[in-house]
């Protein structure tokens, strides 16, 4: 039997980060939502994740940062970035082959990403 993939989800506007975790738990993911990058940290402390999605822009630390920051504890933990801004702002952070998705997206194209960033291919 497969378990469901654990997936953490980092974005600071509710609404976005309710559609979000809806469109996992219907995509077969175990979805967490936190709104900041701190709770994304003691969420990893406390949860085996398979994946972080997080927003590239949050209040305090970025997400790139978080990744950064998640990576020195959980070497390999697939991070899948969201922003609404230029793609190129990944550049910035010095991640210019980060795996990133473009706001807004749909469920669809959505899922197919966090498929590839769990390593599952698209079927």
């Amino acid at each position: 039997m497969n378990t469901m993939p654990q997936v953490l989800v980092v974005e600071d506007e509710p609404i976005l980060l309710q559609f979000v975790v809806q469109a996992l738990w219907v995509g077969g993911c175990r979805a967490t939502g936190v709104e900041s990058a701190e709770e994304a940290l003691a969420a990893c402390e406390r949860g085996g994740f398979d994946l972080v999605v997080s927003d590239v822009v949050l209040a305090g630390m970025s997400g790139p940062e978080l990744a950064c920051r998640l990576w020195e504890r959980h070497s390999g933990l697939p991070v899948l970035f969201m922003t609404g801004e230029e793609p190129e702002i990944l550049e910035a952070y010095g991640l210019p082959t980060a795996d990133l998705i473009e706001k807004p997206f749909d469920v669809s194209r959505f899922l197919t990403r966090v498929r590839l960033a769990l390593g599952a291919g698209v079927p």
